[in-house]
């Protein structure tokens, strides 16, 4: 079939203007998108109401409660946090933490909030949440205060690749002290975040769906295919991408030889098992629309994404 690519440019305007237009065309079955959270809101909203399916890059669980036709591409903070928690309890070792993340955005604050319940709740002490907006690029102030406190063990960054490596290049640069273990959620994941901070972030942890090469044949398979057209490995974002188009050809599949919006959001809703190469290698949606296929934990190792120990 036909696919039409379209951009929203992390802009909820934009993103209702292209939902919108793409609601007009008959031939349209499905939208794959927004992008993030606030922009998948935004289009999910205007995609309920036009009655078209729309699978979203988001772990937002307020967007698949937008309605029947949301469905969450990445899974929700109550399936990927408890990973990051357990980790930073039982192989970290951490005794107080600092949690920092992004507030211009309620998928990373419900993350957030959620580490902090999870911890607490095993007797680690949060010290202090402290927030930062997408756009800032300046830590300065903040990585100080961070730096200075003087019984922490624990930082836990939920936030965007750029602004997350970013702030750990400055909190190694304003003296953060080498005890100290840096945890953070699956959007770490990504080259973006190496980038950003550079040799700073080696020994940051992190939840992620794909291990680097591929766990299994499928995703051996995958990473080869994505390296000879891109001339890197995959990161965690193409394989998320390639399985939620191999979730999609299933419910196409499955929605019968004339396919409708409504028979092409039913199908999706009864996806169960469609092998991918990420997390355990099997992808569903539970009863509210939501993905769960399972998650790893990473390590950064001299610039590289490892399985960790």
């Amino acid at each position: 079939g036909l696919v039409q690519p379209a951009d929203d440019a992390f802009d909820r305007g934009q993103a209702v203007t292209l939902v919108n237009r793409l609601v007009l065309d008959p031939n349209v079955l499905m939208i794959f998108g927004p992008t993030s959270g606030p922009v998948a809101l935004a289009g999910g909203k205007a995609a309920n109401d036009a009655k078209i399916a729309t699978y979203a890059t988001t772990n937002s669980i307020e967007f698949a409660r937008l309605g029947a036709y949301s469905f969450n591409l990445t899974q929700p903070a109550h399936v990927t946090i408890p990973f990051s928690a357990r980790y930073a309890i039982d192989k970290m070792k951490s005794t107080s933490c600092v949690i920092v993340s992004l507030n211009d955005n309620e998928a990373y604050v419900t993350q957030a909030k959620l580490f902090k319940d999870l911890v607490e709740a095993e007797g680690v002490k949060v010290v202090a949440m402290e927030g930062i907006k997408t756009s800032d690029t300046d830590f300065a102030a903040l990585a100080t205060k961070i730096a200075a406190m003087k019984n922490i063990d624990c930082i836990f960054v939920t936030t965007t690749p750029s602004p997350g490596g970013n702030l750990i290049a400055q909190l190694k640069a304003a003296g953060l002290p080498d005890k100290v273990k840096i945890a953070g959620s699956n959007t770490f994941a990504s080259l973006e975040f190496i980038k950003a901070g550079g040799k700073a972030v080696d020994g940051v942890f992190f939840t992620a769906d794909w291990v680097p090469g591929g766990a299994d044949e499928m995703g051996r398979e995958f990473n080869a295919a994505y390296k000879k057209r891109t001339g890197e490995d995959a990161d965690n974002w193409g394989p998320i991408g390639y399985s939620g188009m191999k979730v999609i050809a299933a419910a196409l599949v499955a929605a019968g030889p004339n396919p409708t919006r409504e028979g092409v959001r039913d199908a999706l809703a009864r996806t169960k098992g469609v092998p991918v190469p990420i997390g355990t290698g099997k992808y569903a949606f539970d009863e509210n629309r939501q993905a769960n296929f399972g998650m790893v934990v990473m390590v950064v190792k001299d610039g590289k994404f490892v399985a960790a120990p």
